[in-house]
This record gives structure tokens, C-alpha cells and sequence, in this order.
């Protein structure tokens, strides 16, 4: 059946190029579709209608990616305006001075803020160069 041929081709090349020369799976997936549909028009038929899009964009990676930015920014969002740190940090940020005679300790905001958002390297701390003859 040229059909089945066609189809098993597809997905032998999708394979091949994924795995050998690093192509983009979900790009040779889309060209093996739209040469089946142009070798063999009315196998297509309907086909668009029988796709559970949710599913295509959840494989896809583009609706995780997405749920997880939002959940970042949500988070980020409730410890900054929901949290008395976060309140601190803003007041901080703002005006040093006037947080400072709020009462807040602007030295364990920054401390706190540091540790955070710190970032750590695997670097020694050490900036000596040692050199040995």
C-alpha cells in the first residue's frame, strides 16, 4: 500500500533526522503531514477537525513553558506584595531613608535579599593566582 510506504518513510526520516543530524522533531513531523496531504490528498480529509489541539500545544512545550512563567511571576508577585519581606524589600528599594524611619531594618532586608538572590559560582573565592615554578 503507497500509503503505509509514504507514512512509514515519514517517520524514518522524522527518526533518522531527530536522532543523527539533531533536526527539529516537531518540523519534520509538520513536512511528513504536509507531504502525505500533497501525495494523498483525500487521506487528509477531516483531519484538522480530529486534532485535540490541547494536547498537540501541552507535547508541543509551548502551553508548560507558558504555565510556568506565569507561575513565577505569580510567586514572585505574592512575595513581593503579600509578604513582609517583600513589602520591606519594595519600601527599600524606594526610598532607603524613609523605610529606615518606617522602622524597617533596611540591613536585614538588603541581608535577606542578598542571600535570595544571590547567584552561586563554582569558583573558589579565592581571586589569588598561584603560579609554581
Amino acid at each position: 500500500n503507497a500509503i503505509r510506504a509514504v507514512t512509514l518513510g515519514t517517520i524514518m526520516a522524522v527518526a533518522v533526522g531527530a536522532l543523527v543530524y539533531k533536526v527539529d522533531l516537531g518540523m519534520l513531523s509538520v513536512a511528513g503531514a504536509v507531504l502525505l496531504h500533497l501525495i494523498f490528498p483525500s487521506t487528509s480529509k477531516g483531519a484538522l477537525g480530529k486534532v485535540s489541539w490541547s494536547t498537540v500545544l501541552l507535547i508541543g512545550g509551548i502551553v508548560p513553558v507558558a504555565a510556568l512563567i506565569a507561575a513565577v511571576v505569580a510567586l514572585l508577585w505574592l512575595a513581593i506584595r503579600r509578604t513582609d519581606w517583600g513589602v520591606g524589600l519594595y519600601a527599600v528599594g524606594a526610598d532607603e531613608t524613609a523605610a529606615e524611619l518606617a522602622g524597617i531594618s533596611t540591613r536585614r532586608v538588603k541581608l535577606l535579599s542578598r542571600r535570595v538572590f544571590q547567584t552561586r559560582s563554582r569558583r573558589p573565592r579565592s581571586t589569588r593566582c598561584v603560579v609554581r615554578v
